[in-house]
């Protein structure tokens, strides 16, 4: 397994060959929130992909993430997740954009997510 990952390295690349702006490096980090006994964690790392993990356990395919509009867009490769970053270091799920249609996520749904890392 190993060295599969070091060898999908080596063809993909280790980075995006990106650099991150001030404001996209203060979001690196992991973040994490609960809801109706779910646990969501999403990973931003620093060569701009996203990690997506529920109740502990990480979905097949990253992402790739940035900020766009002071906003922060999470791409899966079906949909963009619209993420707002809040005062407090959070960030919270608040649109859904697919087929260049953006559907804004209601309150009730939307849940912080604390860093943690």
């Amino acid at each position: 397994m190993r060295i599969l990952a070091l060898m999908m390295l080596m063809v993909v690349g280790c980075g995006s060959g990106r650099k991150l702006t001030a404001e996209e490096e203060k979001v690196v980090g992991t973040y994490e929130g609960k809801k109706d006994g779910f646990t969501f964690r999403v990973v931003l790392l620093e060569n701009g992909i996203v990690e997506f993990y529920n109740n502990g356990e990480k979905e097949e395919d990253d992402g790739k993430w940035k900020i766009i509009d002071g906003e922060l867009h999470a791409n899966d490769g079906i949909s963009v997740g619209v993420l707002r970053k809040n005062k407090d270091n959070s960030i919270t799920y608040i649109a859904r954009i697919k087929d260049s249609k953006r559907e804004e996520v209601p309150k009730e749904h939307q849940v912080p997510l604390k860093k943690i890392k």
